[in-house]
């Protein structure tokens, strides 16, 4: 394929977020869509969907020096000359399915190490009942039944306070640990 004839504007290139059916939560598909911006209007110039980016870095770069990059949440330079302010994108480079690192929890199994983890749970009263001796009690319930309560966002001790004639009325339960 002969080398766009205008090389003008910026080829942007994005990694497609996966929306397969029956998958929760966000997962980059290390498949690229991209399109060139000319500043002309935008149905000129058709743009290219669902490739490797070995396949969009040389669509682009026959099109533009200036090649812009999204993978995941980080935009890299690929074209023949640096833009100021992004990380030149590593030559070879091949992206494969993954999550982000935030989401990566969703594709463990129980043969992977434990992590950590916090729960919080914020307790409120219902409004017909507020610091009824009822709530309270549902209140320690719940601190005692969780492993390793560490506070309310009072900073009082759940446990404690239930036992001690305090009232929790309300607030977060914090629980740390692993699994």
């Amino acid at each position: 394929m002969n080398a766009h004839p205008s090389r003008i504007g910026i080829v942007w290139l994005g990694e497609d977020v996966g929306d397969e059916p029956g998958e929760i939560g966000i997962v980059y598909s290390g498949r690229f869509s991209g399109y060139h911006d000319t500043g002309v209007e935008a149905s000129d110039h058709p743009g290219i969907e669902d490739v490797t980016l070995a396949e969009g870095l040389r669509w682009a770069r026959e099109r533009a020096d200036d090649v812009r990059v999204r993978i995941g949440d980080e935009l890299f330079s690929a074209g023949t000359a640096a833009i100021e302010g992004l990380a030149v994108l590593a030559d070879g480079l091949v992206v494969e399915r993954r999550r982000p690192v935030s989401e990566e929890w969703r594709d463990r199994t129980d043969a992977d190490e434990p992590i950590g983890w916090q729960v919080e749970v914020d307790l409120t009263p219902p409004r017909h009942a507020p610091g009824a001796p009822e709530w309270d009690a549902v209140v320690a319930e719940i601190a005692n039944r969780v492993a390793g309560v560490t506070r309310t966002s009072r900073g009082t001790c759940c446990s404690r306070a239930a036992t001690s004639g305090r009232r929790p009325r309300s607030g977060r339960v914090t629980t740390r640990g692993t699994g």
